[in-house]
């Protein structure tokens, strides 16, 4: 028998039921990796979001492709899997929605003082002494012009914001202003109003905003990661936004997640934190379900998949 995996600790059962109803594939839920693991080093295709190690991936003697429910795959031993000859896929595309509703909801928080309003309404205090800025005209960095980047320009552009685009591959992209290489990052931070981490962790993007780079800010600049924590020097990020020589950040993600009750930047006034929900949304399930049942029918025909990831990339 052809066991197809779907483990199912972050789908529900109605997107589970929807993929094997859609496509009429054999496929077996599991719960948890390690006490169903006899049925999942069985199988053709798995589709899943946790964490798979090489030991693992080396006994699944039939595997032929690993759908990740995540656009991140650092999780999957990348260089393992391409030495077996199995194909990864990834669900790049399906968060963008949401992931840009959170970021221009905290460089709207930053440019109206919200967070500032909120504390002081908690204490019964009027007071109208904050920095009120707009966006007209504001510039707004993506580090990382991908699929969600592009729906983060369009949705900034609506707010007449100037948008500049860090890709690895330089092109023109719509709603972007320009478009400029990695190797010109650091100039292109010292010019930007708000700045946001949209990119995916491999070993060229760890460390890739170091000190050094983020030394290059405008003392009025707001800093956002949605997307890795290891991209981001951290230490160098609280001692900047602990001297104030940035407006602020608002981070989605961490070094170590979850975030140690000693951060410091639990502690800090000018940090908006959420706990790696950015990518959390009422539709996301679904158009994840609906990419996984349209690569499967794919498969089937021995068709190219859709979002494969190059396993020396990392995306």
């Amino acid at each position: 028998m052809i066991a197809n995996i779907v483990e199912r600790h972050f789908l529900s059962e109605e997107a589970a039921d929807f993929i094997r109803k859609e496509t009429g594939e054999e496929i077996i839920d599991i719960m948890d990796i390690e006490v169903d693991k006899e049925k999942l080093v069985k199988a053709e295709i798995i589709i899943s979001q946790r964490r798979l190690t090489e030991e693992l991936v080396r006994e699944c003697k039939d595997l032929k492709w690993i759908q990740s429910f995540s656009a991140g795959v650092n999780l999957l031993p990348l260089q393992t899997l391409k030495e077996l000859g199995v194909v990864v896929t990834n669900t790049s595309g399906i968060h963008a929605p949401q992931m840009t509703d959170l970021a221009m909801g905290m460089i709207l928080a930053f440019s109206r003082s919200l967070v500032e309003h909120i504390r002081y309404q908690k204490t019964l205090r009027w007071t109208q002494g904050f920095s009120y800025g707009e966006l007209l005209d504001s510039e707004l960095l993506i580090i990382g012009s991908g699929k969600i980047g592009e729906m983060l320009a369009l949705k900034a552009k609506a707010f007449g914001m100037r948008t500049v685009g860090i890709k690895r591959t330089v092109k023109p992209l719509d709603n972007f202003d320009e478009v400029r290489p990695v190797s010109e990052l650091k100039d292109a931070m010292k010019t930007a109003d708000y700045i946001v981490i949209l990119l995916p962790l491999t070993p060229e993007t760890r460390n890739l905003v170091d000190a050094e780079a983020l030394s290059c800010m405008k003392e009025s600049a707001v800093f956002v990661n949605l997307g890795r924590g290891p991209i981001v020097d951290e230490n160098a990020l609280i001692e900047i936004l602990k001297n104030k020589k940035i407006r602020g950040a608002a981070l989605d993600v961490y070094k170590r997640e979850p975030l140690p009750d000693d951060s410091p930047l639990w502690e800090l006034d000018n940090v908006i934190m959420t706990p790696h929900v950015g990518g959390w949304g009422p539709g996301n399930e679904m158009r994840g379900a609906r990419l996984v049942v349209d690569n499967i029918r794919r498969f089937r025909k021995g068709e190219k998949l859709i979002n494969v990831v190059d396993p020396d990339m990392g995306y």
